[in-house]
């Protein structure tokens, strides 16, 4: 019954209600049972993918370098982590295992994970506006600009 309700999905593109802010919660009304078992369930989906977070983290992955640090103000940083549990969320679902966050978009084989993949897509995009670039990445956009920099061009010779 369980699987039944959580494949009964509410009608309305990008207005549903999404455990982790991925899986998608099933349609109401629900049962009081089946309310509690659904609400037990995505306390520990959304506890073990911030945990997945958290062991990203401690473990320098380069998938979650490329987010971004969170920000130092407890609610920005409550919203990133989220963000961010929902990416490892999709990540450990399918197996990603690559230095991008959200891995080959070519490597996507159902409709499902098209779902799953424009929710974390959506994910990420939020968390880029509240991280705070990492070191890394300003240093490597720092040494771009000096390997390139910018220059007027002679009207008459432009490779000059």
């Amino acid at each position: 019954m369980l699987d039944q309700a959580t494949g009964e999905l509410r009608p309305g593109k990008n207005r549903r209600a999404r455990v982790a802010g991925l899986i998608p919660v099933p349609a109401e009304p629900v049962t009081d049972d089946l309310h509690t078992a659904l609400t037990q369930r995505q306390t520990l989906i959304e506890t073990a993918a911030g945990r997945l977070v958290d062991d990203a983290q401690e473990a320098r992955a380069a998938w979650v370098a490329r987010l971004g640090k969170p920000s130092g103000r407890a609610r920005v940083r409550k919203q990133w982590q989220a963000h961010a549990a929902t990416i490892a969320l999709y990540r450990h679902r399918y197996d990603i295992t690559g230095p991008t966050p959200l891995g080959d978009p070519k490597s996507i084989k159902t409709a499902q994970q098209a779902a799953e993949y424009r929710a974390a897509q959506a994910a990420l995009a939020r968390l880029r506006r509240l991280s705070t670039p990492t070191d890394e990445r300003s240093l490597r956009q720092r040494d771009l600009q000096a390997d390139h920099p910018r220059r007027l061009e002679s009207r008459g010779c432009p490779h000059e």
